[in-house]
């Protein structure tokens, strides 16, 4: 199921080296799509014993890794963080 998510939103966002926010915003949603479902159905079959802080966090925490990991597949170019105007020690 989150593989069905992940490919829908690979084809709503168009992530590539040219549209790098798509391509972080995916590497953000894809690992929480995979979470949520996983703890969706773990809560439906079995119940979830853990706090609502436990396994939300546990969410959250997977996208900002996964968020995280594609600044180093897709770092960010040498336009978008440029220095001020004045150079210095020139």
């Amino acid at each position: 199921m989150a593989g069905v998510v992940g490919d829908a939103l690979a084809w709503w966002l168009w992530p590539s080296a040219e549209r790098a926010g798509a391509f972080h915003l995916w590497a953000l949603l894809v690992p929480m799509a995979l979470y949520s479902i996983y703890f969706a159905l773990l809560a439906a079959l079995t119940g979830l014993g853990w706090s609502i802080h436990l396994w939300a966090g546990t969410i959250v925490t997977a996208g900002i890794v996964g968020l995280l990991l594609s600044y180093l597949v897709l770092p960010p170019t040498e336009a978008s963080h440029q220095a001020p105007s004045a150079h210095y020690g020139n």
